[in-house]
């Protein structure tokens, strides 16, 4: 049985508390459902903490400015010592000259880092192409949901885990509605799949949920929580 957004008359499943069209909270099922302390996110039974408010929390903190440390105090004076008398000059020599700007041709390995970090951007979940990973990479996801310049992550051999989790391959925590481990893709053989981790509000492969694994071909509108994705697998994988 489903449920329909009173906002946008969608059809959602019946176990999601958000709309996935428009993100309006849904009535609740009369079995009654456990929210976080601070009543703003479904919780799962087994949950003893609310992963969704420490997520905005350890956001917040990082984005808060930090104070300077105060100034040292100064050294005690000795006895029978003088305090130097100091003039302050109002011609004060003027910052160097800058260096001439070199003509020399740039670090080519300098050069493929900006533009790498350019392309992912700085978001709490954009990936800079991990060194520590070595597996291949075959395919990539990008979203336009929450930057307008747009996200890129990589997809690479084996299993791909999508979630809020930072443990996730592909971690995106500034969705609020999507859950620790939401959906996977796995690469195997020259196939992709890709599967529903049973996540609270579903995975949608081209707007129809999908219940099982089922192949993922290239170029397929991905939707999990509230986040859009374009997935593009690689031309020839070798």
């Amino acid at each position: 049985m489903s449920k329909v957004c009173p906002r946008c008359k969608a059809e959602n499943r019946d176990q999601a508390r958000h709309c996935v069209s428009c993100g309006t909270p849904l009535t609740p099922s009369s079995g009654g459902v456990r929210y976080c302390p601070a009543n703003r996110h479904p919780m799962d039974p087994g949950w003893d903490s609310c992963p969704y408010c420490a997520s905005e929390a350890a956001a917040q903190a990082r984005n808060a400015p930090s104070s300077p440390p105060p100034p040292p105090p100064p050294p005690p004076r000795s006895a029978g010592s003088r305090e130097a008398t100091i003039v302050e000059s109002p011609f004060l020599p003027g910052p160097p000259p800058p260096e001439r700007a070199r003509h020399d041709v740039p670090d080519q390995s300098q050069s493929l880092q900006r533009k790498a970090t350019q392309f992912a951007g700085p978001s709490d979940g954009a990936q800079v192409f991990a060194k520590s990973d070595t597996r291949r990479i075959v395919a990539i996801l990008i979203t336009y949901t929450w930057r307008s310049e747009g996200e890129i992550f990589p997809v690479r051999e084996g299993r791909n885990r999508i979630g809020s989790d930072p443990g996730c391959d592909v971690h995106l925590a500034s969705d609020p509605q999507m859950s620790s481990i939401h959906a996977t893709i796995i690469y195997r053989g020259h196939d992709f799949w890709v599967d529903d981790e049973k996540s609270m509000n579903g995975t949608f492969v081209n707007d129809e949920c999908i219940e099982e694994k089922q192949r993922l071909p290239s170029g397929a509108r991905i939707r999990t929580g509230a986040t859009v994705w374009r997935f593009i697998a690689v031309g020839s994988v070798p």
